[in-house]
């Protein structure tokens, strides 16, 4: 158990700057007393959290509870990591349709596999590796086929221009060290390879509209991207967005039933929003809050 330690300022991840604007305080993590500012850089638009969690305690989040305790969504739900696989899994066979439309088999490489559920959900003719830093999470795959390893991606120390295709989903956000991740998955990955970025979209209409009610706002998620902030990464070690999804319509998050009062929802912030009246309305499962981004290697 680690013990509650003092945040850490930082400066962006990106430009580098201390030049922020406050936009909100949100709740800390699973219990966590403490609340948490997420800002904006005044030079670079990137929102992240600040301060933040320090790299000791950020790694102790994922620990073994982390994956074994139930927790209460935004909409009330009891969930837990391991006890909801069946839903994970149909979330990741989407993600898996958008990998298909460029490669159809080769080396595939999950960043943040936890127990496994995407490679799980993988069919056709894939060796498959998975890295991360939680044994109890790993100690769950199964498959003996699956080539892990416990540690982070900057330890595995894959061979250059090695893997076909690379999936990080609801990770790159989480790393204090993320800058030299992305520079990572490059060297790691072929010249003709992608990777598939699964993330929180900071410019989705709920984000615009809930602001610090947006039901993916954790202090967990230190960073926040829209499109464009991811793409400036990207571009700064010759990778670029081919393409971007929004899952949700085939989702385990999507409900024909309840689509109608999310509509009615968004419309009643909408409306707050432009009479200046406080709500303390969540926002809904919807589409765009979650961006799925297919990204290749620059030509040279």
């Amino acid at each position: 158990m680690v013990a509650v330690q003092d945040l850490e300022y930082t400066h962006c991840y990106f430009c580098g700057e201390n030049k922020t604007s406050p936009l909100y305080s949100i709740k800390g993590f699973r219990g966590d007393p403490r609340s948490f500012s997420v800002v904006q850089c005044a030079v670079c638009s990137l929102v992240y959290i600040n301060p933040r969690y320090s790299e000791e305690e950020n790694l102790a989040l994922y620990r073994d509870a982390y994956y074994a305790n139930s927790a209460v969504d935004p909409s009330g739900k009891i969930r837990s990591f391991l006890t909801d696989k069946e839903n994970k899994i149909k979330d990741h066979k989407i993600e898996v349709s958008y990998i298909k439309k460029y490669k159809g088999g080769g080396r595939i490489l999950d960043v943040g596999t936890a127990a496994g559920f995407f490679l799980e959900a993988l069919d056709g003719p894939w060796v498959k590796y998975g890295v991360d830093i939680s044994a109890f999470a790993l100690s769950h795959i199964k498959d003996s086929a699956v080539q892990m390893f416990h540690g982070t991606l900057l330890e595995a120390h894959y061979d250059d221009n090695y893997f076909d295709v690379i999936y990080v989903g609801h990770t790159l956000d989480r790393l204090i060290d993320m800058k030299q991740n992305i520079a990572e998955m490059k060297r790691i990955l072929k010249k003709d390879g992608i990777i598939l970025v699964t993330i929180p979209n900071i410019n989705s209409l709920c984000a615009r509209l809930f602001k610090e009610k947006f039901r993916l706002l954790y202090s967990n998620h230190l960073i926040y991207f829209s499109t464009k902030t991811l793409g400036s990464f990207l571009h700064e070690v010759g990778l670029y967005i081919q393409d971007v999804k929004y899952p949700f319509y085939r989702t385990s998050f999507f409900s024909w039933k309840e689509l109608h009062k999310n509509i009615a929802k968004i419309i009643l912030q909408k409306l707050c929003n432009t009479m200046h009246i406080k709500t303390n309305m969540v926002s809904p499962p919807f589409w765009g809050n979650v961006m799925s981004v297919v990204i290749g290697v620059r030509s040279a």
